[in-house]
């Protein structure tokens, strides 16, 4: 099951990991509703509640990775739902960017973990 976290990406939940895809740049309005949802680990990888769980307890670099996920969720969800004023289209792509990024490394801990 694939799951939008952008317009231009998206994360293959099946599994306790996830992969990310560009899924292109076209801006259709479902693309751009779709990254208006918060993305909580939790749901992107539910099989490993669990270990995120225990991570977020344990261990402090898999908290700061985690915590900062959350915060960069937040902002780009606030600022393209209008709740906060808006940030401007590099701004924001960056975010989305490095948020893609924490995913990724959270992904391969949580695979790590699993091993």
């Amino acid at each position: 099951m694939w799951r939008v976290l952008s317009a231009t990406y998206a994360i293959d939940t099946m599994g306790s990991t996830a992969k990310a895809a560009h899924i292109g740049g076209n801006n259709q309005p479902w693309e751009r509703h779709m990254s208006h949802l918060p993305q909580d680990l939790h749901d992107i990888f539910p099989a490993a509640a669990n270990r995120l769980r225990h991570l977020k307890e344990t261990d402090r670099h898999f908290r700061t990775l985690s915590d900062r996920y959350a915060v960069l969720d937040d902002e780009i969800r606030r600022s393209e739902t209008g709740v906060t004023p808006a940030l401007d289209d590099a701004h924001i792509e960056e975010l989305k960017k490095e948020r893609l990024h924490l995913l990724d490394q959270i992904a391969a801990i949580l695979e790590g973990e699993k091993a």
